[in-house]
């Protein structure tokens, strides 16, 4: 459930950026995405606060300067290209995690993972071919 959720949730973003690119900088989408998630999620923080090693502090700090290059990349990418178009390469994050959490912590995703990136990738494979079988049987 809480996955449909969230590609319910993504999904409003992502159209979102896609109206927002044409009259919006992207430093100040960026800007209110970040700050928006920031307020959400701050309650939830507070209930589960425990301190952090120097090292997890790192880790989070890095974490949030590659988001924020990332959040910066999809954010112009929206701008100038349909969501269809770029959505397949968006699917890459879980690749990226699931590379880093075996290289960094030393995590191996067990079968169902794997399974699940099949899935996933698979789908998002074939409505990438799929859309573009419809762009040549409109014209574009």
């Amino acid at each position: 459930f809480m996955g449909i959720l969230g590609a319910i949730f993504a999904a409003g973003a992502y159209t979102c950026l896609r109206v927002l690119g044409g009259r919006e900088k992207h430093y100040t989408i960026v800007f209110y995405f970040s700050l928006f998630s920031l307020v959400v999620i701050f309650p939830f923080m507070m209930v589960v606060y425990t301190p952090m090693s120097i090292k997890q502090l790192f880790y989070l700090l890095m974490a949030g300067v590659f988001a924020s290059i990332g959040q910066f990349g999809i954010t112009i990418a929206y701008k100038y290209a349909p969501a269809k178009e770029i959505s397949i390469f968006d699917y890459s994050n879980i690749l990226f995690s699931a590379m880093i959490s075996f290289l960094v912590f030393g995590v191996l995703p067990d079968t169902l993972s794997f399974i699940g990136y099949f899935i996933i990738f698979a789908s998002s494979y074939y409505m990438y071919i799929y859309n573009k079988k419809l762009d040549k049987a409109e014209g574009k």
